[in-house]
C-alpha cells in the first residue's frame, strides 16, 4: 500500500534460481547447521562436488509479496539474476572464482561430467 501511495506502479524483483518451501521465521536457534543448509540453501547442480551453495528465497515470501502487489495494482517483474552454474564472471556470480557455466550450457544440463537431472530454468516458476 505504501508503494502504491507513493505512485509506484511497477516493481522489479531480482531473484535467485534457488527457492525454498521453508520459512526462516521458524528457526528457533540451536538447529544443526547441516539442517539449516539443507532447508535454506541449494546445492548448485553444476558444482556439487565442490559444495557450492546458493541462499534460498522462501517461496512464501515471494508469493505473499506478489499477492500484495496484485492487491494494490502493482505490476511485478520477476528478474532472474542468478542461475545454476553462475551467469557471469565476478564475485556477484555466486560461483567466483570458478568460470560461469551459463554461457557454455545455457539452461541445458552439463554434459562434461557435471551433469544434472534438474530442469531448473524451465520449472522455476511453475508454482507462480
Amino acid at each position: 500500500k505504501i508503494l502504491k501511495d507513493l505512485g509506484v506502479n511497477n516493481v522489479r524483483i531480482p531473484l535467485s534460481w534457488c527457492l525454498t518451501d521453508h520459512d526462516p521465521a521458524t528457526i528457533q536457534g540451536g538447529e544443526d547447521i547441516e539442517l539449516l543448509e539443507e532447508r535454506f540453501t541449494c546445492l548448485d547442480p553444476f558444482y556439487k562436488e565442490e559444495g557450492v551453495r546458493w541462499p534460498a528465497i522462501p517461496k512464501s515470501l515471494l508469493t505473499n509479496f506478489l499477492r500484495a502487489c496484485a492487491k494494490h495494482g502493482i505490476t511485478a517483474i520477476l528478474d532472474l539474476h542468478t542461475y545454476p552454474g553462475g551467469t557471469s564472471i565476478g564475485t556477484f556470480s555466486g560461483v567466483w572464482p570458478r568460470w560461469s557455466r551459463f554461457w557454455i550450457y545455457g539452461d541445458a544440463p552439463a554434459t562434461d561430467g557435471n551433469e544434472t537431472k534438474e530442469d531448473i530454468g524451465r520449472e522455476l516458476f511453475q508454482n507462480f
